[in-house]
Parts: C-alpha cells; sequence; structure tokens
C-alpha cells in the first residue's frame, strides 16, 4: 500500500488550538500595519495634494496681480504734523 501525505502521521496530528494571546497579537499587529498606513496617507499624500491646490492658487494670485496693475490705495499726502501710519 503506498502512504500518500493525507494518510501520513504527521498529516493526522491535531494543530495547536489558537490562543486569546496569539488572536490579539495578531490584531495588534494588523492595527499597528492599517495605522502606519494612515500616517503615510496623512503625512505625504496630503502633502502633495495641498501643494498642487497651493500651485493653482498661487498661479490665480499671480494673474490677478498682474491684470490689476494699479495700486488700489488712495495716495495721501498728510498735513504736517498728523499721524500718517
Amino acid at each position: 500500500m503506498i502512504r500518500g501525505r493525507h494518510n501520513s502521521p504527521e498529516a493526522t496530528r491535531e494543530r495547536p488550538r489558537l490562543s486569546v494571546r496569539q488572536v490579539r497579537g495578531e490584531l495588534l499587529v494588523i492595527v499597528g500595519a492599517l495605522c502606519l498606513l494612515f500616517a503615510f496617507y496623512e503625512s505625504f499624500w496630503t502633502n502633495l495634494e495641498s501643494g498642487r491646490l497651493q500651485d493653482d492658487k498661487g498661479t490665480h494670485l499671480d494673474d490677478a496681480w498682474v491684470a490689476a496693475r494699479d495700486n488700489p490705495r488712495r495716495v495721501i499726502q498728510p498735513e504736517a504734523g498728523d499721524a500718517f501710519a
């Protein structure tokens, strides 16, 4: 009779049961990995998005300043002794 892997004594041995500590440890590792991924997203990816938005707003502001080359403030000649600042 040919003995295969499924008939060997090693295959019929029961696997050890998982303890509460092992399950809790696995869950903590998974939660830690998710926290690291979230920290990467918050620090790196949102920084890239914010940089793109800042560049767009800066370009818009530069265009607005170029279009309105005149000074919007009134020119005031203070009298002698008046506060001007």
